[in-house]
């Protein structure tokens, strides 16, 4: 059995390379992913593990907050440890974010999305103690509010010299000027990851970030011949609750699984991708496999008359399909390799530094990735190896030996339609239905989505008839007589084409419903900007489009409210926080306890006159320790206007509020909002997120920014936008993200295509004798080759034509369901939204024809193998 099997894959290698291709592909991206980040975590555990090398006891502090700058705890609370017995020295530590560097033209430093800058405090006696981390490659420690020191990959990309003059913007304490003193390097690195360090002695690093008397922690030394582990509790005991206490090898062994838990969202992101190739891949087998199998019927029957069993016919089609999966996971796991090593050496080269260690390759990586080639193959094979294995021996008597009929149209109208109405019931509930206390709805869409996709693959060979003739008539009309043999070879099995076209299918639905939301996304803020905001100018940060907390310094405000042209300004404060709920029984007890982790906006009382509401109940602004919310975020946690709601705040603890507003409208999503004073008494800064601000009367908005402009000069990373550069924006970033979906899902259309050119190409094989008649009474090779050609277009579009119709039915579901999070519009990206690369491969038109011009490249194979048939021979063939 194996013999047969191993020579019916070797007699076809060209099938064998164009079904194994999509196994490579997809474990490929797969393996390489996995290999990749293990190789980041690797090096990352090599580097805390001589960071931390030096360092008996560390200090830190905890948040459960998922978003948030963290915690802090008093110097004085860190200044008791010095008495525990035990203890030899203390060295305290803070650190934060929110500041950005300048470059010698006063631009930002490097900016854009990328690797965030840190501040901390840096001093002499951590090397005198031996302590590791970063430390002084060269010049001087800073000493006093005017010293700085940068580590050395900063210092190169910004061209900073010792001596030289360093210029950086805090979100808090504003634009600040320094003398550095000195370069820090980590270990061997001259960065950690490609983040950007500015280090102050230990009070001008607490005034940067506006955290006076306040520490992240710390490192402790204990005397020698002192125990670590007695020593902890005796310092846990002194600090408060948010602090933690660990030794300096747990330290590192924690910091490393943290930058692993930080990677797994890039792992698990890209290995959809690599999934999504599979099981676009497992078509392709699966038709390769019902046609194989097919077109060997008389061999098959040969088998069964030499006596083999229909378990021995089945297991031979198996044996095929795994012989073929192990090769193509084989192959996957050494192209993975080479991605891996691929992006090594790209990433550096767009500014993305993380660093690097030899590959990485660990048995979980080899398991997957061939598990996952092998199973999914033969899964895919495992419906055509059944209908092998239902082969008569008669049929190896019969000239037109074909394989045992596949169900009739009426079951699989039967068994699709039901399929396909389940999915919907699941969708629909999940949009209109009452989910209560269970999952969300988006759970019941997308479970609903893959139902009717495959309630569709079942009913397709019903409509691919139809479909294809209307097809085939444009291309009759194009190409002649070619074409009229093309639509007539579609149309002749409709089983055939639905399945050949379910690749495309899958790879095209989810093209479209990324261009059908991200449309919608563009659609929504566009109107949302055009009808919803009463402003002309907003004044925000570089980064708020990816981090709304993001801020800048409140004396901008007081600048914007000065120029001329201006009528009125509001300011937004946004930070992270927790609405906690709890329910009591009768006697008191509390029973359950919800959470409702949000953004937390401290506005003027003006805000309304900026984003007027549809409605509202109760109050438009809240008043001391009172709470307005957007409607939506009220209804679907089950709050009513009056009740005494619980918010937690990352750095003072629980507050309580009295719920005084519910407001309606787009503009308004996603909104909790409390007064400015109680936003600043809760977060402990003041600092703005944004800022609206109205023009006077014939004052164009325009205008009104140019106004604005000059005294925001000192604040590069501070800019004012019209609503058109809003929008301007918005539309690069969701082109940009709409771009990076549509490279990965390349992969997936790649074997799609593949799925085409394999089908065609066993096509003319199974037509050999017809092709040969047709070449006799007159047919050319040039229009053989278009024949081939046009079929494959023709059953490339019709799938496609389902991708599109299911990715835009798909797309529709997934923003009703998202609704409450402010989607509003629903758009149809049929034509291009601008005539730039990002606006084209956004449009569904040009997936289309895209898709109908792939089909003609990818059969060019099978097309040049019809044409070169030998009349006499094909004649012959049977």
């Amino acid at each position: 059995m194996f013999r047969v099997s191993f020579k019916g894959v070797w007699a076809h290698k060209v099938r064998l390379l164009l079904t194994a291709l999509a196994i490579i592909l997809g474990v490929g991206l797969i393996s390489g992913v996995y290999v990749y980040t293990d190789t980041i975590g690797k090096a990352f555990d090599s580097i805390f593990a001589d960071a931390y090398a030096g360092i008996d006891i560390v200090v830190a502090t905890e948040t459960d907050f998922s978003l948030g700058e963290g915690t802090y705890i008093d110097e004085s609370d860190f200044a008791r440890i010095e008495e525990v017995e035990g203890v030899e020295e203390i060295f305290p530590s803070i650190q934060g974010l929110g500041v950005v560097i300048l470059d010698e033209e006063g631009e930002v430093l490097q900016s854009g999305p990328g690797p965030p800058t840190f501040i901390s405090n840096l001093n002499e006696a951590e090397a005198a103690s031996d302590i590791e981390g970063f430390t002084l490659a060269e010049g001087g420690y800073p000493v006093g509010e005017g010293q700085v020191v940068l580590d050395r990959g900063t210092a190169e990309l910004g061209g900073f010299e010792i001596g030289g003059p360093v210029t950086i913007i805090s979100d808090l304490a504003g634009r600040l000027d320094f003398t550095m003193t000195g370069i820090a390097v980590f270990g061997e690195e001259d960065t950690l990851g490609g983040t950007k360090w500015l280090f102050f002695d230990l009070p001008t690093a607490q005034a940067v970030l506006q955290r006076p008397g306040k520490l992240s922690g710390g490192a402790v030394q204990v005397t020698p011949g002192t125990s670590v582990e007695e020593v902890i509790p005796r310092i846990l005991s002194l600090l408060p609750d948010n602090a933690t206490v660990v030794s300096g090898q747990d330290a590192a062994e924690a910091d490393a699984a943290e930058i692993q838990s930080a990677l797994s969202f890039f792992t698990i992101f890209l290995s959809v991708f690599g999934w999504v190739a599979l099981f676009v891949g497992s078509f392709l087998i699966y038709n390769t496999f019902r046609i194989v199998v097919s077109q060997r019927t008389r061999e098959l029957a040969l088998l069964r008359a030499l006596g083999a069993d229909a378990r021995q016919v089945r297991g031979i089609v198996m044996l095929e399909a795994a012989i073929i999966g192990v090769i193509g996971a084989v192959l996957g796991l050494a192209f993975g390799v080479t991605i891996a090593w691929g992006l090594q050496q790209i990433l550096p080269a767009v500014g993305i530094e993380l660093p690097m260690a030899s590959l990485s390759i660990q048995p979980r990586t080899v398991i997957v990735g061939l598990a996952a080639g092998t199973l999914i193959t033969l899964f895919a094979a495992l419906i055509p190896a059944r209908r092998a294995s239902k082969v008569s021996v008669m049929a190896a008597l019969r000239e037109d030996a074909a394989g045992p009929a596949p169900g009739g149209l009426l079951r699989r109208a039967l068994v699709g339609a039901l399929v396909t109405l389940a999915g919907l019931g699941s969708l629909f509930f999940g949009l209109y239905g009452n989910t209560g206390s269970g999952p969300s709805p988006v759970v019941y869409v997308g479970a609903g989505t893959a139902v009717i996709f495959f309630g569709i693959f079942v009913l397709s060979p019903l409509v691919a008839k139809p479909i294809t003739n209307l097809l085939g008539l444009v291309s009759e009309r194009l190409m002649g007589t070619s074409g009229r043999l093309a639509r007539r070879n579609a149309m002749r099995s409709p089983r055939r084409t639905a399945a050949t076209a379910a690749a495309v299918m899958i790879s095209i639905t989810l093209v479209a419903l990324a261009s059908t939301l991200t449309g919608s996304i563009r659609g929504t803020i566009d109107d949302v900007l055009a009808n919803d905001v009463d402003a002309e100018v907003i004044v925000s940060s570089a980064g708020q489009f990816t981090d709304p907390t993001s801020g800048f310094s409140p004396d901008i405000a007081d600048r914007v409210a000065q120029v001329d042209g201006v009528a009125d300004v509001t300011r937004v404060r946004v930070g992270w926080g927790r609405i906690v709920t709890e329910t009591v029984s009768e006697g008191g007890a509390r029973t359950d306890v919800t959470e409702l982790e949000t953004f937390i906006s401290g506005t003027d009382a003006n805000l309304a006159d900026f984003i007027p509401p549809e409605s509202f109940q109760g109050k438009l602004h809240p008043g001391p320790g009172e709470v307005v919310m957007e409607v939506g975020i009220a209804n679907d946690n089950g709050f009513a206007l009056g009740d005494d709601l619980v918010i937690e705040f990352e750095q003072t603890g629980q507050r309580s509020f009295t719920l005084a507003g519910l407001i309606e409208g787009r503009a308004w999503a996603g909104i909790v909002a409390i007064t400015a004073d109680d936003w600043v008494s809760a977060y402990g800064v003041e600092q703005h997120s944004q800022i609206d601000v109205k023009a006077v009367d014939g004052v164009s908005a325009d205008e009104l920014k140019a106004a604005i402009e000059p005294v925001l000069s000192d604040y590069p990373n501070v800019a004012a936008r019209t609503f058109g550069d809003l929008q301007s924006e918005a539309e690069g970033q969701l082109n940009g993200l709409l771009n990076f979906i549509l490279a990965l899902l390349a992969l997936a259309v790649v074997i799609g295509m593949l799925g085409v050119t394999n089908t065609m190409a066993l096509s003319v094989f199974e037509r050999t004798r017809e092709i040969g008649l047709l070449r006799a009474v007159g047919l050319d090779r040039r229009t053989t080759r278009w024949m081939v050609r046009s079929e494959a277009s023709i059953v490339s579009v019709f799938g496609a034509l389902m991708g599109i119709g299911l990715g835009i039915f798909f797309g529709w579901a997934l923003i009703r369901a998202l609704t409450d999070l402010g989607l509003s519009s629903f758009v149809i990206p049929w034509l291009p939204s601008s005539l730039t690369v990002s606006g084209v491969l956004g449009s569904l038109l040009f997936w289309l024809v895209a898709t109908g011009i792939l089909g003609i490249l990818f059969a060019v194979y099978p097309a040049r193998r019809a044409a070169k048939l030998n009349v006499i021979e094909a004649i012959a063939h049977f």
